[in-house]
């Protein structure tokens, strides 16, 4: 949704050697060995594609018009102030998350935010 898993994640943690080669390819437990297959059994963390819609284009894309009553700059103010909220909090790396605590902090969920 945000992006690629970074290869520090890939590499470390308690099951990586289960789910990921060494140099970070992702190990597909039901793929096979077949020589260009559709279903490969180890493939290369590089040949994922990047999400073709962005979150934050989506988000744009869905809230597009301001709720009646509320002006297009602080619309687009709130729009943006979700989309921190939601790359913030949907980190793959979980030390790299707010906790609940701060996440309750955040623009998004003040006054006027």
């Amino acid at each position: 949704v945000c992006g690629p898993f970074p290869l520090a994640l890939v590499l470390t943690g308690q099951f990586s050697l289960k789910h990921f080669g060494a140099n970070g390819d992702f190990l597909n437990a039901k793929g096979d060995v077949a020589i260009n297959s559709a279903n490969p059994r180890v493939r290369p963390l590089e040949s994922f594609d990047p999400p073709p819609r962005p979150l934050q284009f989506l988000l744009e894309e869905s809230l597009r018009e301001p709720p009646k009553g509320v002006t297009e700059s602080r619309h687009k103010g709130m729009v943006q102030n979700l989309w921190d909220f939601l790359c913030r909090g949907l980190q793959a790396n979980a030390s790299q998350r707010p906790t609940p605590e701060v996440a309750l902090t955040h623009k998004v969920f003040q006054k006027g935010g």
